[in-house]
């Protein structure tokens, strides 16, 4: 994957539960050899409707009605998208759960990833890492794990130099703030 936007939220777990099924159901609808396209695709609707905030808030205040939002959504997504992505939405807006929409996109993405046997890990530093570093990160742990990484980057000034690498929730710390606690 040439793109990993970021669609993060912090939500409860039974949303993020929500949207892996939904997810899940549209990655199984996608041959193979489309399934990256139909991620770049589900991202560029998630930003389009996400850029439509009054829609969205509309919709979760209650001022404009499921049914409306569904039909509306049909309107415009009609010819635009893929069936499978538009039957996605339409669906999430007929249910009430179109503030989903990212963790979805997130989660096919998440999905797309576990098919491709990439292994996420998250980076901390006490600085953002210049790309060089990033590059250096990712080969490292490609080859320390035997698979090709998803890397997320963080930052956190706390941790005054080194880092913090988790992994399928192993966190593996160098950070000097670690080891100054260690003496």
């Amino acid at each position: 994957m040439t793109t990993n936007p970021q669609h993060e939220t912090v939500m409860d777990p039974t949303a993020q539960r929500v949207a892996e099924v939904y997810a899940r159901a549209l990655l199984a609808c996608v041959a193979p050899d489309e399934a990256e396209a139909m991620g770049e695709e589900l991202d560029g609707v998630t930003a389009a409707v996400g850029e439509v905030a009054p829609f969205g808030s509309g919709v979760a205040a209650g001022v404009i009605s499921r049914n409306t939002a569904r039909e509306t959504l049909d309107r415009v997504l009609a010819g635009r998208v893929s069936p499978p992505i538009a039957a996605t939405v339409s669906a999430l807006a007929r249910r009430g759960r179109l503030m989903l929409l990212p963790l979805v996109a997130g989660q096919f993405r998440k999905a797309l990833d576990q098919q491709a046997g990439k292994v996420e890990a998250i980076l901390t530093s006490a600085q953002p890492l210049t790309d060089d570093q990033h590059q250096r990160a990712m080969d490292r742990l490609t080859e320390t794990l035997d698979a090709p990484v998803v890397l997320h980057p963080r930052v956190d000034p706390r941790l005054i130099g080194g880092a913090v690498v988790e992994v399928d929730g192993v966190t593996y710390d160098s950070s000097v703030r670690t080891q100054l606690r260690r003496m």
